[in-house]
């Protein structure tokens, strides 16, 4: 558990607001111009669309929208709080600079967080997002989350294997409980889970309220 009341979300001058988080292996920071390219290249992954559901063909100039979103919801202390993720050179393995970008939405079901995570293509299999998720969902819970919830569309099983190595137990969700996101799935259902900063688990059940 977390020890002493925990602190506001910063808000403040991009990018220098974002908070940087590393484990020594994954780093997650602010995105950047320099970034756009790679986001270009997530966002068109045949993988990334059938999850997501991003408008195709996605461009530099959408990426650039993009950014200048993630910059805004820095400023406002119930917006996203985006960060890019960056894979650190570590134990012979090559550095990522751009590997994904994970979201915490504060305050999406009262005092509930919302998680949501995407990975560049190259970067997957390298346990990347389960150290960003790990990193994000202490952060998270040092800044006012009483709990953390994930959903993913049904089916979705490298999203489900993040969640459940961090502790999150998916369980199967209906539809109406879990916004996927692709267009093709959101009538599917899919799977949900929430978890607090002890460790403490629960299944979601509609609008991400515990399950009674």
């Amino acid at each position: 558990m977390n020890d002493g009341p925990p602190h506001a979300v910063p808000t403040g001058t991009f990018p220098d607001v974002v908070p940087v988080l590393t484990d020594g292996r994954v780093r997650l920071r602010a995105m950047s111009e320099e970034d756009l390219p790679a986001v270009v290249e997530q966002s068109n992954d045949l993988e990334t669309v059938e999850w997501t559901g991003l408008p195709q063909p996605y461009d530099l100039g959408n990426a650039r929208e993009f950014l200048a979103v993630h910059a805004s919801d820095w400023a406002d202390p119930r917006g996203v709080a985006r960060c890019a993720i960056e894979l650190i050179p570590h134990d012979g393995a090559p550095a990522s600079p751009f590997a994904g970008i994970i979201d915490l939405r504060p305050g999406t079901k009262g005092d509930a967080w919302e998680t949501r995570f995407v990975l560049h293509p190259a970067a997957r299999e390298r346990g990347a997002m389960s150290g960003a998720l790990r990193l994000a969902a202490r952060w998270a819970f040092d800044h006012g989350a009483a709990s953390l919830y994930w959903c993913a569309a049904r089916g979705h099983f490298a999203s489900w294997r993040v969640a459940h190595a961090c502790g999150f137990p998916p369980r199967d969700a209906a539809a109406a409980h879990c916004r996927p996101g692709a267009r093709q799935h959101r009538r599917m259902g899919g799977f949900t889970a929430s978890r607090t900063a002890d460790g403490a688990t629960h299944p979601v059940g509609r609008a991400g309220r515990p399950a009674r």
